[in-house]
């Protein structure tokens, strides 16, 4: 096969050009005026997908939710489900194994701590600190109304 020519311009675009191409699209679907399709989630765990439905749904309280942020979301999402996997190992182990060579420090709580830090790091930039969160404004929730992350917050340490 030869070449095929350059690739075709998106509905999307030809209409933003007001374009005479455009009647020539009639059969095509158009999109909603509905709430903006969330982007998909991309880690694989459900742990990790519990933890993205918590924040978004936190973030859209707040009226701080972007889409754009997706990327950071997920990653936030699986730092937190492998801190919590990490966690229930030196849980179990100890803190201190005993292995042929010797006692060591257990490795997972390096993973665990490390993995707290960087969710940690992340959450800051979606005020999911108290520090963070006096510079937000939100104009959706309302006085009293726990969210999502708080009610996370107050099971694991209750």
């Amino acid at each position: 096969m030869g070449l095929r020519g350059p690739r075709p311009t998106p509905t999307s675009v030809l209409t933003l050009r007001n374009s005479s191409l455009l009647p020539q699209r009639v059969g095509e679907p158009t999109g909603s005026e509905g709430p903006a399709l969330l982007l998909p989630f991309v880690a694989s765990d459900e742990r990790a997908r519990w933890f993205f439905d918590k924040l978004i749904e936190d973030l859209r309280r707040l009226g701080v939710y972007a889409a754009e942020d997706f990327a950071a979301h997920n990653r936030w999402a699986a730092l937190m489900a492998e801190m919590e996997r990490a966690d229930a190992e030196v849980r179990r182990d100890g803190l201190v194994i005993e292995t042929a060579q010797g006692k060591w420090q257990n490795p997972m709580k390096k993973v665990r701590d490390d993995a707290w830090a960087e969710a940690s790091r992340i959450g800051k930039e979606f005020g999911l600190t108290p520090a963070s969160r006096v510079g937000l404004v939100s104009s959706r929730k309302q006085k009293g109304d726990a969210s999502g992350i708080e009610q996370l917050l107050k099971t694991k340490t209750a």
